[in-house]
């Protein structure tokens, strides 16, 4: 790097660290630290229902795959679907799909 370059260089960064501790300054004087920047809202899944879980397991079974779809209710308990837990559906739905 050529010396006036490296000069130019130190020079715009003295002067960002003097406009860095001025803001400082100014927000220490403030006696109020700046706001902490929210974070984004993360966005809320869907509630699945049981009618989804019985759309996508119907389906499953028509093609042909109702003895792998009653095994995936007995992975989670259940013998039929409404008596499946609500905490599974988003499993029993990955599971079923996952059927080839």
């Amino acid at each position: 790097m050529m010396p006036d370059k490296r000069k130019q260089l130190a020079d715009e960064l003295a002067a960002v660290i003097k406009t860095l501790q001025s803001i400082a300054t100014e927000l220490a004087a403030d006696g109020e630290p700046a706001p902490a920047p929210k974070a984004a809202p993360q966005p809320e899944e869907p509630q699945l229902t049981e009618a989804d879980v019985r759309k996508v397991m119907a389906a499953k079974s028509r093609d042909g795959f109702t003895k792998e779809v009653k095994a995936i209710l007995a992975n989670y308990g259940a013998a039929m679907i409404s008596e499946l837990d609500p905490q599974h559906y988003a499993a029993a739905i990955a599971d079923t799909e996952a059927i080839k």
